[in-house]
């Protein structure tokens, strides 16, 4: 009697030690997991690069009212500077926001960056992308930043039937800059300027 009493309470002990040490492994496994979303939603928050510069899912998409498009020729200098000053400037609005090249991406102008960083904004992780990698119906509004609205005929046609359309035609500062970023600093400057009232109009829109 003494034996078999002796296993049934070893066996008892057992079984309990395994349920609690499958019950800490799943508590474990839930904090592991809560502390990786706690992660990666601040990464967002926080700008990470890892979150991806111009992912979809963070910088526009259907959570946003409004979503922008800024396009220009090559999506390396102007369009890029508008991007970037959208998100550093749109605060609690809900606006999201993309750019590209109507002709197609390249790379983002060095002068770009660094006037752009001189301004507190940090451009240097976004791509060049063309505007064939995305689509006209995720934007209700559309805005080429050199004038060069004319160039959107025939399959792009359609970016220039959004809600709202705007053509800044601003300098091109690669072209005209002397040598000292100064047409990249006036330009900044004046697509800050736009930005803000992009922002202000879409309030009421």
């Amino acid at each position: 009697f003494g034996s078999s009493f002796s296993l049934h309470l070893f066996a008892s002990t057992l079984s309990v030690s395994l349920s609690l040490s499958a019950a800490m492994g799943e508590i474990c496994s839930k904090d592991s997991a809560t502390e990786t979303t706690q992660k990666d939603e601040i990464a967002v928050q926080n700008g990470d690069e890892s979150a991806g510069a111009k992912d979809p899912i963070s910088t526009y998409g259907k959570q946003y009212k409004h979503n922008v498009m800024f396009l220009c020729n090559h999506n390396s200098c102007r369009s890029q500077m508008a991007d970037g000053w959208m998100r550093e400037l749109r605060g609690e609005a809900s606006i999201g926001v993309a750019s590209a090249g109507i002709v197609g991406g390249t790379a983002v102008k060095e002068g770009a960056i660094t006037v752009m960083k001189e301004a507190g904004v940090d451009i240097s992780s976004f791509t060049s992308d063309a505007i064939v990698d995305f689509k006209v119906s995720d934007f209700d509004v559309v805005v080429t930043c050199c004038g060069c609205g004319d160039k959107l005929t025939g399959d792009k046609g359609p970016w220039k039937m959004v809600p709202v359309f705007q053509d800044w035609n601003l300098d091109d500062p690669p072209a005209i800059d002397p040598g000292d970023l100064s047409a990249y600093k006036r330009v900044r400057d004046e697509c800050k300027e736009k930005v803000k009232q992009l922002i202000e109009d879409l309030e009421d829109f």
